[in-house]
């Protein structure tokens, strides 16, 4: 999430937004209709002389090596305030860390935002005139990734990770950093209807009871919500793009005849939502809890993935995502989300071998004895190790070459065996042969594709070893015919 500055603003725009700002500026708190009515500039400067300073003097407060960041990466309160405190604070989750000041120059006049450093900074992505020429004005690193080089001990992985919900009724307050209110922007219907929107970038709000509806509604511009909290959301009949969130907790999510096109949820928590009869395309949700409802809903190359390594949770969210993929016939992505499914399983598994205590089993309603603790750890492992060979094997049966794969090591195996026994095991027709490599590979193939032609075999009590192979490439052959004939997931 980006915040703009310095927007192309013509001499009569900027002279009507420092009438707009001069009625509000003294006002200690401003209603939600207000907010969406007046435009950005005049919002982000009413902010940063209300709320926003309280907001970072509670950060210095709260994060005990916040003032040693500031000082070792040369960040001011003013740039914080200009650029975003969430765009400045929170991690980058990129492969580098750093975070950069891109200065964008063009025919109409200058931008500067905060943006994770690439190797390309693609005019497109960032909704700018190809001619633009950007600069790199400061390199740094946020604060978050900061505490992490410097080994740090931050309690907090982020800002809002402690909050205070109240009951979701109107005039509710929700409260974050030890009892400080967010701003409400809620309670509020934004549809084509009235004049009533216009295009922001909310950080730190309160967004319960938002509806959002109509056609066409945010006019190509892009609506961000970054760190802020929310229940009873509505977005209804809604066709656009460019709707994000960003660290966000949101709860009691209605999605109803809607088509989102390119937004994201990034870093988002929806705790519970439905997505009813509506099209989520070209967009992510990348979270720690993903508990959606899809009812006749189609997904156009809309990914899902866990923020957290081994989220256990997402076995059931993939399982929901793949069934929603699979009813619109898109056979790959449901096969894609399936072995996810399973994946997470499997490492559910492997985590259960390592560690179970009185709370893994709620219904029992007793402590585990020491038999109970070894018997599930023995059966935990177990599925441990199914669901490993299924995967390596054959990719839970959407991946068959992986069966040739194995075929070909248990051949190399065997071969290796014969070897070693060399003549002195085997029945050689041909007095002239001998089990070298060549031979003992030879005897190998044939014996794993049963074919048996009788110039060599074994004799002895070894002859076990090549029913054994026999076996095993029966039931190769049989795997490879079923995964390619296998269309469920």
């Amino acid at each position: 999430m980006r915040r703009r500055q310095n927007l192309y603003y013509t001499e009569e725009q900027k002279a009507a937004i420092a009438i707009e700002l001069a009625a509000i500026i003294d006002k200690p708190t401003l209603d939600s209709e207000t907010i969406w009515k007046i435009s950005k500039e005049a919002f982000y400067e009413w902010r940063k002389k209300h709320d926003l300073p309280l907001i970072l003097d509670q950060l210095k407060t709260i994060f005990k090596y916040f003032k040693d960041w500031q000082g070792d990466q040369d960040i001011s309160d003013e740039m914080l305030l200009k650029y975003g405190i969430s765009n400045c604070v929170e991690s980058n989750y990129s492969a580098t860390k750093n975070k950069v000041i891109l200065e964008s120059k063009t025919s109409y006049g200058t931008l500067d935002y905060v943006v994770p450093e690439v190797e390309d900074f693609h005019p497109t992505y960032y909704q700018e005139p190809q001619e633009a020429i950007r600069t790199i004005v400061k390199k740094f690193v946020g604060y978050f990734d900061w505490c992490k080089e410097k080994n740090l001990d931050e309690q907090y992985g982020r800002i809002i990770g402690n909050y205070s919900m109240g009951s979701g009724e109107e005039g509710s307050e929700i409260t974050i950093l030890n009892s400080l209110p967010l701003l409400k922007v809620g309670n509020i219907t934004l549809s084509n209807s009235d004049a009533l929107y216009n295009s922001k970038y909310f950080e730190f709000v309160n967004l319960s009871n938002l509806t959002i509806t109509g056609e066409n509604i945010l006019q190509g511009l892009p609506l961000a919500f970054v760190n802020s909290i929310g229940q009873n959301i509505k977005i209804k009949n809604f066709k656009g793009a460019y709707l994000h969130f960003a660290y966000c907790n949101l709860s009691s999510v209605n999605i109803i005849g809607s088509e989102l096109q390119q937004s994201n949820f990034f870093l988002t928590d929806l705790f519970s939502a439905d997505i009813t009869n509506s099209l989520l395309r070209m967009g992510v949700f990348y979270g720690k809890i993903f508990n959606v409802n899809f009812k006749e809903t189609r997904l156009w190359d809309f990914d899902i993935k866990p923020s957290t390594k081994d989220n256990f949770l997402f076995a059931s969210f993939y399982k929901n995502v793949k069934s929603v993929y699979g009813g619109q016939g898109d056979e790959a992505k449901a096969i894609e989300y399936f072995i996810l499914e399973k994946e997470t399983e499997r490492a559910f598994y492997r985590f259960k071998t390592k560690k179970v205590d009185n709370s893994d089993i709620i219904f029992r309603h007793q402590a585990f004895t020491k038999a109970e603790r070894a018997s599930y750890h023995f059966k935990s492992f177990l599925s441990f190790i199914e669901y490993s060979f299924s995967y390596h094997f054959w990719g839970y049966g959407h991946r068959p070459l992986r069966v040739l794969r194995s075929a070909l090591a248990i051949i190399l195996l065997f071969a290796l065996f014969y070897f070693r026994l060399g003549n002195a095991n085997f029945h050689i027709s041909d007095t002239k042969e001998k089990m070298d490599l060549a031979n003992s590979l030879y005897f190998s193939i044939v014996s794993f594709t049963t074919l048996g032609y009788g110039d060599f075999y074994v004799i002895g009590g070894w002859k076990l070893l090549s029913a054994c192979e026999a076996l095993l490439g029966a039931t190769c052959l049989g795997f490879l015919v079923a995964g390619y004939a296998n269309n469920k997931y």
